[in-house]
């Protein structure tokens, strides 16, 4: 879809349908009402403060929820959007009072070329998580302010943010949204605002004071030899000893039943394996390590994190 299909739909449906990117299982479609949308959209005007008229970029791929807002948030509140199509670097020629990248997109900006974020007053990262050191160090030195997202498409996008730039380690819920854990840690969210009940994320995460930090994911969770193993913790713990590309999985194991593997865009060597086995221990450390040209990533920017059948 492009721009106008987009509004047209909105208008001719009286609603959307948003497809979820597949990140952890198959994908499936999601309708929501002109007024949930509408609600959305000016929830995020009054967190930020973005008024009729601002001027607002996004180079975010169309097909997914992202995407899709930016474009209806400009619509509906007659923000002046200027829409580029989806790259690893957009151009940045002009002053905006919002923009949105995926981390991806704002690693490579950073890298390259740092200045534009002068332009910019407030960017909002969204599709997945920001763990690169230097850029996370980096964000401090910008004259703009940066904050991570955290929603889906269950949500109709982001429900609560971090501010990167204050070193905020938890998401904050924005106005109307509820959160909660069970047993297993496992979060749940209510949208009161959007009228959406009580639904169980694959987030595992810790809440104190209705602040919540994620520490992992149900669907990528490792059960090696009878112990829970995740999978973010030890990417998160071991970034520092690599230098290429690299995610946490695992296969199957006959007396195991699963068993740490790390998947790489380049050769882990001896050194770096002796490094990683004395910040992991024995049973978190990798027992193989798997070189891939490329790593799968949905469109905007996640993981795919498959897990091997077969030794």
């Amino acid at each position: 879809m492009n721009i106008e299909e987009i509004c047209v739909a909105l208008e001719s449906q009286n609603g959307m349908n948003f497809q979820t990117s597949g990140s952890t299982g198959q994908p499936k479609t999601i309708f929501f009402t002109k007024e949930q949308i509408a609600t959305s959209a000016q929830r995020t005007a009054n967190y930020f403060n973005i008024n009729s008229g601002d001027a607002v970029f996004s180079a975010l791929p169309l097909n997914y929820v992202a995407g899709k807002m930016m474009v209806l948030r400009a619509y509906l509140l007659n923000w002046k959007l200027e829409f580029q199509e989806p790259s690893t670097l957009p151009k940045i020629e002009q002053n905006y009072k919002f923009a949105v990248f995926t981390p991806h997109q704002f690693i490579h900006i950073l890298e390259t070329t740092p200045e534009v974020f002068s332009r910019i007053e407030t960017v909002l990262l969204g599709g997945g998580p920001l763990s690169d050191p230097n850029a996370l160090r980096s964000i401090h030195k910008l004259p703009c302010q940066v904050y991570l997202g955290y929603g889906m498409t269950e949500t109709l996008t982001h429900i609560a943010v971090r501010n990167l730039s204050e070193d905020e380690l938890s998401y904050t819920p924005l106005e109307g949204v509820e959160v909660r854990s069970n047993e297993n840690d496992i979060l749940s969210i209510k949208d009161n605002l959007l009228q959406l009940d009580w639904f169980e994320t694959d987030d595992l995460v810790q809440i104190s004071k209705n602040r919540f930090s994620i520490t992992g994911r149900v669907s990528s969770v490792i059960n090696s030899g009878g112990v829970k193993i995740f999978p973010e913790s030890i990417e998160a713990r071991i970034k520092h000893i690599l230098t290429s590309e690299f995610y946490i999985s695992s296969e199957s194991d006959a007396k195991l039943g699963e068993r740490v593997i790390l998947i790489s865009t380049s050769e882990v060597n001896e050194l770096q394996r002796n490094q990683i086995l004395k910040v992991l221990g024995k049973i978190e450390s990798p027992k193989a390590y798997i070189v891939t040209q490329q790593i799968e990533k949905t469109p905007s920017g996640k993981v795919v994190r498959k897990k091997k059948c077969n030794v």
